[in-house]
């Protein structure tokens, strides 16, 4: 017996030596790179059962479980397209850490992604990019199958921060053709190249990505449009995308503070200008025509820097600023301020705009290059530089504004209706106005003939060169200056055609007092005017 117990003792202790080696030998041999691979590739294949999104990896080394660097890893969609590649990723972990808590949250504590590289391409049937299908499947393997009522049921995957080394990121959009031009940005093929960053707080949950960005920075591949600098806190969702905390250098354009995108769901992105609703909220932000050139060839013609702060909300085709500070022109000389609604971009030729400006100042030569049309410019550089508040509707050659304009060349309050022709003989133009001093002849071309006047009245025509324009009109003067002479308390309602006026003159001025009913013309020398004013004139007058 004595023997048997001493035989059954050694079969024990060289069992459990024989669980200890074989122990230590598996534990050996998992810290072999080799044994790493082959066992990372198995669990790849498994993965890639569960995602129905084929994982490669070419190499593992985990350094005593609390540190694994994947080599070449790469994730295809399913078409077998890759669609996320990784040179090599490095990541720090506590496996304790992972294990008691990856039921509620799977953490990593760090992770360095060198040269990852990921491609969206959009789905021509529904316009729904693959990466947005990877995620939905993430989602649906993360749930509970059997609670699909249950909300928030996946579980989050966090990463305390992330080092982003030469990145680049693809989006293609089959359905939409190439633009195959340098100046322009083409939002439907574009690759950002060599992008660099500090991401912390990273999350992924159900449909969500989160993170803070600190230092992006990237170059586009085809246009060379640079990010100098790039930090916010992002997320984006199947309906929303935002960046918060914004601070923007791209180009030589900053944007700050925030910007929000709001859809039904990603593929709106293929219709950005109507279907994707845009909230912002920029601060002192300085944006160069240069840079926004690359969106639109009407900005690239543009030698502009604007400083805006604003509340933003709309669609590009349609859009209001509100609580607006614009600042433009030489040195920013000249502001806009108040609410400003636009419609019909990126087509200028098309687009209306509705304006309720509160104290403004522009120079009018700070406008020139926005509508280079001739006879637009011509009556409108008469102007200098105009303070004002007012309301102004419809198109810029085609428009109604109310308000009070003080201009160089004198005051007006009153309503304006006008609309320019190329031929400024077809220009037409209703009005309602109480001017204080306004030079009426710099304003119709005519300074020989006319002079300042203070009065109010309306004012209806077509023409604005007074030799050939037609005008209807009826007001009442406390100063008209005309041929020299400042006449006082004028009063005058008829029809002015080709410089030649029908109708009543009356003037209670301290040199001369009449009432006229008749013709009068109003242009050519002196002596000649006069003898038709008396002509006409009832004798009682004199």
């Amino acid at each position: 017996m004595r023997q048997f117990f001493a035989i059954f003792l050694k079969t024990l202790l060289y069992l459990a030596v024989t669980v200890v080696i074989v122990a230590l030998g598996i534990l050996l041999s998992l810290q072999l790179p080799a044994v790493q691979t082959r066992l990372a590739q198995k669990g790849a294949e498994w993965l890639s059962s569960k995602l129905l999104f084929p994982v490669d990896i070419e190499g593992v080394s985990i350094k005593w479980f609390d540190s694994i660097t994947l080599e070449k890893l790469t994730i295809k969609d399913y078409q077998g397209r890759p669609m996320i590649r990784v040179g090599r990723l490095d990541a720090d972990y506590n496996l304790q850490h992972l294990l008691d808590s990856s039921a509620h949250n799977i953490h990593i504590d760090e992770i360095v992604l060198y040269r990852p590289d990921v491609q969206m391409i959009k789905n021509p049937k529904n316009g729904d990019t693959n990466l947005d299908d990877f995620i939905a499947r993430i989602e649906q393997l993360t749930s509970d199958p059997t609670k699909p009522s249950v909300p928030n049921q996946n579980v989050p995957f966090t990463v305390g921060h992330i080092h982003l080394v030469d990145g680049a990121y693809t989006l293609e959009d089959p359905r939409e053709p190439f633009m195959h031009d340098k100046k322009s940005f083409d939002h439907n093929h574009f690759t950002l190249q060599h992008l660099t960053a500090e991401v912390s707080n990273f999350l992924v949950l159900g449909d969500t990505i989160a993170f803070d960005a600190k230092g992006l920075s990237g170059i586009d591949r085809d246009s060379r449009l640079k990010i100098r600098q790039l930090d916010t806190r992002f997320l984006y969702c199947n309906t929303k995308m935002e960046l918060g905390q914004l601070y923007a250098h791209i180009g030589n354009s900053i944007i700050r503070n925030e910007l929000i995108f709001n859809y039904d769901k990603p593929s709106a992105f293929g219709d950005f200008n109507s279907r994707v609703l845009m909230q912002a909220r920029f601060r002192e932000s300085k944006v160069q025509s240069a840079d926004l050139g690359y969106f639109s060839d009407y900005l690239r013609g543009l030698n502009e820097t604007w400083i805006l702060t604003t509340n933003f909300t709309g669609t590009v085709n349609d859009f209001r600023l509100r609580n607006t500070d614009l600042r433009f022109g030489a040195n920013g000389r000249s502001k806009l301020a108040g609410d400003i609604a636009w419609k019909g971009l990126p087509d200028m030729d098309k687009t209306t705009v509705n304006f309720a400006f509160t104290p403004s100042v522009v120079n009018m030569a700070d406008i020139r290059q926005y509508y280079p049309d001739s006879s637009f410019n011509k009556t409108i550089q008469k102007l200098g530089t105009a303070s004002f508040d007012a309301t102004f509707m419809g198109t810029f050659d085609d428009f109604k504004t109310k308000g009070t304009f003080r201009t160089s060349i004198g005051n007006v309050t009153g309503d304006l209706a006008l609309k320019l022709a190329s031929k400024t003989t077809q220009t037409t133009y209703t009005a309602n106005v109480k001017a204080d001093n306004l030079d009426l002849g710099q304003l119709i071309n005519d300074p020989d003939e006319f002079g300042k006047l203070d009065g109010e009245g309306r004012i209806s025509g077509k023409g604005t060169d007074l030799k050939q324009a037609t005008i209807d009109f009826d007001g009442k003067f406390g100063r008209f200056v005309w041929q020299g002479y400042a006449y006082q308390n004028v009063a005058a309602r008829g029809n002015l055609q080709k410089a030649l006026f029908q109708g009543q003159l009356h003037t209670n001025d301290p040199n001369l007092a009449f009432n006229l009913d008749g013709e009068f013309k109003l242009s050519g020398p002196k002596t000649t005017t006069t003898c038709m004013v008396l002509f006409n004139m009832p004798i009682s007058v004199l």
